[in-house]
């Protein structure tokens, strides 16, 4: 309870700070987006290390440090939009969130869905197996992990570009866009097959040799495939939410959610951690199954409908 607040207070200047550095992404700024970042990821790590050194580093001391860098990173990045408070300003911005909530509810609950799926386990486990075990989960998590920054800034552009080329249809959109989805798989490949191969050196050049997260073999090497699943529906999914089909991505992952409670429980009940980890990968499995089928239809779609208008173009 001592955390909501700094929890809440937080999470609302984040995404602050969020929306400015999304409109700088939407205007393909990504290099003017890079000063205010710096301001806020690597102030957290400044204030925090600078917390630890005082000996006053808590979970809360920590999330107002967040608060701090957010805030100062979100005004930067405010002046770099033009961002206005001036009251027409005002007037338009209630007017373009009224049509934003219509656009981006499909992508929030999408959100939900995904962030839902991989929190399951985490609950299953504690509930399940004990409090230790959703420590090592997230321990074996946190190394697949550092693909996140590729994944999401493969993400932001696939979804800036696939928008712009969507004028050409969806298909169109897509040949645009799969160069970009192919550029980052031999880096997604070639990290997650050293860790499958080499997972004790791994943990132990992150933990250290003698911590308890050394001993999670097993649990990365299933995260690891998880995780090449995972890139690819996620980099389709940003390309569903570039030509506007956000409820394509939302079947995904509301497919993804679901399966998950079925198959983590008596996973975990007869694996434990193992068994979590087996349950993404099927989850992941079920995702790119769904993906697959929705992506297959809609270009084929695409294509017969383009092939119509062709023939009618003729005839007339």
């Amino acid at each position: 309870p001592d955390l909501i607040a700094a929890l809440l207070v937080y999470f609302l200047v984040w995404q602050v700070q969020e929306a400015f550095r999304r409109y700088l992404f939407v205007e393909l700024r990504f290099g003017a987006a890079v000063p205010g970042e710096i301001v806020s990821y690597m102030g957290q790590i400044l204030i925090a290390l600078w917390l630890a050194l005082r000996g006053d580093l808590t979970l809360e001391t920590a999330l107002y440090a967040m608060t701090v860098t957010s805030a100062a990173a979100a005004v930067l990045q405010g002046i770099q939009v033009g961002f206005s408070l001036r009251r027409h300003a005002m007037i338009r911005i209630r007017t373009v969130a009224l049509e934003f909530w219509r656009l981006g509810g499909w992508a929030l609950a999408n959100n939900l869905c995904a962030a839902l799926r991989v929190q399951f386990l985490f609950w299953f486990l504690a509930a399940l197996s004990g409090a230790a075990l959703p420590a090592l989960l997230q321990a074996g998590f946190n190394i697949v992990n550092l693909l996140n920054p590729l994944m999401i800034g493969l993400g932001n552009v696939i979804l800036q570009v696939s928008s712009r080329a969507h004028a050409g249809g969806k298909a169109e959109a897509w040949r645009a866009t799969h160069p970009l989805a192919l550029s980052g798989m031999p880096i997604v490949i070639v990290f997650l097959a050293a860790i499958v191969a080499f997972p004790h050196e791994v943990l132990g050049l992150i933990y250290g040799a003698h911590s308890p997260y050394a001993d999670i073999a097993t649990p990365v090497r299933l995260l690891a495939i998880a995780a090449l699943a995972a890139f690819v529906t996620d980099i389709v999914c940003a390309y569903f939410h570039g030509v506007s089909q956000a409820k394509q991505a939302l079947i995904v992952n509301a497919a993804g959610a679901v399966a998950t409670i079925p198959i983590a429980i008596p996973l975990i009940i007869g694996f434990g951690l193992n068994g979590a980890c087996i349950a993404l990968c099927l989850a992941n499995a079920v995702r790119l199954v769904v993906l697959h089928l929705l992506f297959t239809r809609m270009i084929a779609t695409d294509t017969a409908d383009a092939s119509s208008g062709r023939v009618r173009d003729q005839a007339v």
